[in-house]
């Protein structure tokens, strides 16, 4: 979710994003406070329980798996991310694990991801970024 900028080019009938930071969700709440459409939440992996309360028709994490460097923590947003929709999943995050090099930024952990998603038996189609020298990142469509 982040700073909400790519939530204003969406029309979505409901929004629910979720965030680690208590302060990209106060922002987004103020941000977006005349549109009842849309809610907020703090999201915690380790303390995050699902057990199918939320059931979307689309779940999207954008920018956000190669952010995480605690492997249990990238593992249970990933499969948080998974569960959420029983429709459709679009993941934008880096495909391959990349050697880092001085361009790597400390907070970036690359991961090969297609190793992650096999274990869910999942079918998906990638839509390869057009300008790999603005971003690491991929697209994952899975439509279940």
């Amino acid at each position: 979710m982040g700073d909400g900028n790519q939530l204003t080019l969406m029309n979505y009938e409901n929004y629910l994003g979720l965030d680690v930071s208590k302060t990209a969700i106060l922002n987004n709440i103020a941000k977006f406070s005349d549109d009842p459409k849309k809610s907020f939440g703090l999201y915690y992996p380790q303390y995050f329980r699902n057990n199918n309360f939320i059931n979307v028709d689309l779940s999207i994490c954008l920018d956000v798996l190669y952010h995480i460097d605690d492997e249990a923590d990238y593992r249970k947003t990933l499969s948080d991310t998974l569960q959420a929709s029983d429709k459709h999943v679009v993941l934008y995050t880096s495909i391959d694990r990349f050697q880092a090099d001085a361009k790597t930024l400390p907070h970036v952990k690359h991961r090969d991801i297609l190793n992650y998603l096999a274990e869910y038996d999942l079918s998906y189609e990638i839509i390869r970024n057009e300008h790999p020298e603005l971003s690491s990142a991929d697209f994952i469509i899975i439509n279940k």
